[in-house]
């Protein structure tokens, strides 16, 4: 049989891409439908591991969280006063989006502080005659307002700070809850050794929070905003994540050894038992010998 060349050629420009259905996604806490008077909530959850979560209030994406090996998430949800209707979504490579169930949280407004009835000051009448003139050393020569930085500059904004982890921290968990602070609404970055993991939104008193997955090693963390005069980083926080169990006795708070460090001392240990069993044979050899000496000369 015979093909055209046209068919040969269009034969080439046909691509079929296959994607498989996404694995499910669930929200896990909250259990269900709760009222707070917090201005964010954690919302923590499972789906396929090493995928992008998307986080949606009543509709509207508040952030994005990579899931770690084991599938897990967690992110902090701004809320607002009322109900805010929450669920995660994860999109595959063709497009097909899957949703996650929803849970309601309905933020109720704190109460006010009482006001306090202050008593009326008197009235004082101004002074008369002429007022004591200034003088350079006087408080009152000093200016009237201090200049303050223009909006939208980076010398204006408040610095991403993290709270958690420490610096320095070491764990044998493959994700770190990220929380810190930052200014009031304002949409952040994740990164990991400068890879973007994680976008979020901090809640109305700068607060936020969100897993990320860590790599085996050193894991450097820093939280972006972006601003037009450059970006605005936070003090970087190293996490070192091992695999394996923890050694017993070794405080999460503490860095660990080197992994180096627990292939030598194995070593050491199986070195020294060597040479002390070898010393042991060798007295028993000589023992030996020396008891079949004795039944010689007694013979």
């Amino acid at each position: 049989m015979v093909i055209p060349l046209t068919a040969m050629a269009a034969s080439k420009d046909i691509s079929v891409q296959v994607c498989s259905p996404n694995a499910s996604l669930s929200i896990v806490n909250p259990a269900g439908d709760v009222g707070t008077m917090d201005k964010s909530i954690i919302v923590s959850g499972y789906g396929a591991a090493d995928v992008s979560v998307s986080a949606y209030r009543n509709s509207k994406n508040v952030g994005i969280v990579t899931t770690g090996s084991d599938g897990s998430y967690s992110i902090s949800i701004p809320l607002v006063v009322g109900v805010n209707s929450i669920h995660t979504r994860v999109t595959n490579d063709c497009g097909e989006s899957s949703d996650s169930n929803i849970v309601t949280v309905t933020r109720e407004m704190s109460p006010e502080p009482p006001q306090k009835n202050e008593p009326s000051k008197p009235s004082v009448e101004p002074p008369t005659g002429n007022p004591p003139p200034r003088t350079a050393t006087s408080p009152d020569s000093l200016p009237d307002k201090i200049t303050a930085p223009a909006p939208g500059s980076a010398a204006g904004q408040k610095v991403p700070t993290i709270l958690e982890p420490n610096d320095g921290f070491a764990t044998d968990s493959p994700t770190i809850l990220l929380k810190g602070v930052a200014e009031p609404g304002v949409r952040l970055w994740i990164e990991r050794n400068g890879q973007r993991l994680a976008e979020i939104v901090a809640d109305d008193e700068g607060r936020f929070a969100v897993t990320i997955p860590l790599v085996a090693g050193e894991n450097m963390l820093v939280v972006i905003r972006e601003a037009k005069q450059g970006d605005i980083r936070s003090k970087a926080v190293t996490v070192t994540y091992y695999p394996k169990t923890l050694p017993p006795g070794t405080s999460r708070s503490e860095p660990l050894l080197p992994p180096a460090a627990y292939v030598a001392v194995p070593v050491v240990i199986a070195a020294v038992s060597g040479l002390l069993i070898g010393r042991h044979h060798h007295k028993w050899q000589l023992r030996k010998r020396a008891q079949a000496k004795g039944i010689e000369k007694g013979d």
